[in-house]
């Protein structure tokens, strides 16, 4: 088995070493995004994505500060509907890297958001959920 390894990575370290470098940059790049305030905006799933490998994308767009954006985020586990509307999670300062959170799905009862979003989501959020 060790031999079989070492073998491995001799003939493949260049692409060994591509895989962790990518990786590194995508999880920097996603706490990065994460530790910035977060201002909270409605965006609608417009469409969804089924690449040959991996999992469903949704589709979504949203406004913020009278700009429409049009962006992709996987599902994960959540259920989603073309058409509804569910909060959209932004990176202070970085208005193209919305969130789509689909387990925050917008009441009827808010019509839309303000120009500039919220602060916080409109909403009482169960602290149990995630």
């Amino acid at each position: 088995m060790k031999s079989i390894l070492k073998k491995a990575w001799k003939e493949n370290w260049k692409l060994f070493r591509l895989v962790a470098v990518i990786i590194t940059i995508g999880l920097s790049q996603k706490y990065f995004f994460d530790s910035k305030p977060q201002i909270f905006t409605i965006g609608t799933c417009i469409d969804s994505e089924a690449p040959v490998r991996g999992g469903v994308i949704v589709v979504f767009k949203y406004s913020f500060k009278g700009k429409e954006y049009i962006e992709r985020n996987g599902r994960g586990k959540y259920s989603y509907q073309i058409g509804k509307r569910y909060f959209v999670s932004i990176p202070e300062g970085y208005p193209a890297w919305g969130l789509l959170m689909l387990d925050k799905p917008v009441p009827d009862s808010i019509k839309s958001a303000p120009l500039e979003g919220w602060k916080e989501l409109p909403i009482l959020v169960d602290p149990e959920k995630p």
